[in-house]
């Protein structure tokens, strides 16, 4: 009970925090991107009630379909909500937001027994994850990453195009796995069994993967994937989660509060780069692909190889490009979003309330891995494919190119369960 009420408040007060930052400050200074001003009193209090009862479904366990959800909740529902409320959206995207975000909550709750048949030592698995680095790093050498190697996070933009398209078209698959799941996984790993040695080694990989993709994901993910390993060993680390949440964006308002005393002099740019691209961009990318593909034929995984051939593209490019050129009115935009919009434009509600149950039932899985492996090392290693699924990326996209498929293989093959009472042994690489 003390964590529904906990959870409760915290929502209340998130929910408040952010309906004003988008009032007076995303509605206001991004309306060009089509941030519509918020609608009546009665929708904002109707979505306010509504993410404060959504709340009492979480508690304070530490697995990983509870740490999910509250990422879930706070990154995702509540903004959406909030965005739900605005003249930009339509009552068909609010009870589209309510139907496929009960989905997922109710098939992440499936028992899903795994049966893992293959187990790999632990050197070999060690061994296992670092060779597909450091052949990750070779490839991108020797396709002309070292003439191309720059460590300065400023100047990403000048050097990634040519570097992407320096290498075979087949890499893309390689080295998306490599940096958003073995490369992060190793990083936890190395904290999970406390070997230093493959902390360094791991680092120098990625930090030369880096210098040569010049991708800031690959530098950070690692990162921050430490961080949240190492955040969950607090007992309270759920309810911490809810009120780190709550924290950033009491940034926000106190930056915003500090450029009105200036006589609105300045810019806000903490609140541009992250409530406004955290929180709010997937949302209006929901609203967007709602809105063209209402009326507008679907695409019926045309465009993804889950496909097979069996329809024909009614556009002459995928979703992404075609809101972004049509919508957005730039050519080579790519307008990703997640469960939402991007199954909506393959198959209207279907389409969504299929890629839902999936991504339901996909964390219902990884928690039954947690259950075994260990739930802290799970959600550090998934959480960002997760939130991509849930946000930013096609579903069967993640699963081919973004490692979802590398990261549920490798999850099989982790060592056996007895070592989860090792955690505190060096191991020697």
């Amino acid at each position: 009970m003390k964590y529904a009420i906990l959870h409760s408040a915290t929502t209340a007060v998130f929910v408040l925090m952010l309906t004003g930052i988008y009032a007076l400050e995303i509605s206001v200074n991004w309306s060009y991107l089509g941030f519509t001003p918020l609608g009546s009193t009665f929708a904002i209090l109707t979505a306010a009630i509504i993410c404060c009862l959504y709340s009492l479904v979480l508690s304070g366990k530490q697995d990983l379909r509870n740490l999910t959800h509250v990422m879930m909740h706070y990154v995702f529902f509540v903004p959406s909500m909030i965005v739900s409320t605005t003249d930009g959206a339509s009552d068909y995207y609010f009870l589209l937001l309510m139907l496929s975000y009960t989905l997922i909550l109710i098939f992440s709750r499936v028992p899903i027994r795994l049966i893992r048949t293959f187990y790999m030592e632990k050197k070999q698995y060690f061994y296992l994850v670092l060779c597909a680095m450091i052949v990750s790093v070779l490839l991108l050498a020797a396709y002309g990453g070292l003439q191309r190697f720059n460590l300065n996070i400023f100047a990403v933009y000048d050097f990634r195009r040519n570097s992407a398209l320096a290498m075979p078209a087949i890499f893309a698959y390689f080295y998306s796995g490599v940096a958003k799941v073995i490369a992060p996984m190793t990083i936890a790993l190395a904290i999970y069994f406390r070997s230093f040695l493959l902390a360094i080694v791991a680092t120098v990989l990625t930090v030369l993967m880096f210098g040569m993709t010049h991708h800031k994901s690959v530098l950070f993910l690692p990162l921050i994937v430490a961080a949240i390993y190492l955040f969950l060993q607090s007992r309270q680390a759920a309810g911490y989660l809810a009120a780190g949440f709550v924290f950033v964006v009491f940034l926000s308002a106190v930056e915003l509060l500090v450029i009105s005393a200036g006589e609105g002099e300045g810019v806000a740019t903490y609140t541009s780069i992250v409530i406004r691209r955290i929180f709010f961009v997937p949302p209006l990318l929901d609203t967007t692909y709602i809105n063209y593909f209402f009326d507008a034929p679907k695409i019926l995984w045309s465009t993804s190889r889950f496909g097979f051939g069996l329809a024909e593209n009614p556009y002459d490019l995928t979703a992404p490009f075609l809101i972004g050129a049509d919508v957005f009115g730039q050519e080579g935009m790519s307008a990703n979003t997640g469960v939402i919009g991007s199954g909506f434009s393959h198959a209207g509600i279907v389409g969504a309330i299929i890629y839902s149950i999936f991504l339901g039932l996909i964390v219902s899985s990884l928690n039954s891995f947690g259950n075994k492996i260990g739930h802290r090392l799970v959600f550090a290693s998934s959480i960002s494919i997760l939130m991509s699924v849930l946000t930013s990326t096609d579903l069967t996209t993640a699963v081919l190119t973004h490692g979802l498929l590398l990261l549920f293989v490798l999850l099989m093959i982790f060592p056996r369960a007895e070592l989860r009472t090792q955690e505190s042994i060096e191991v020697s690489t």
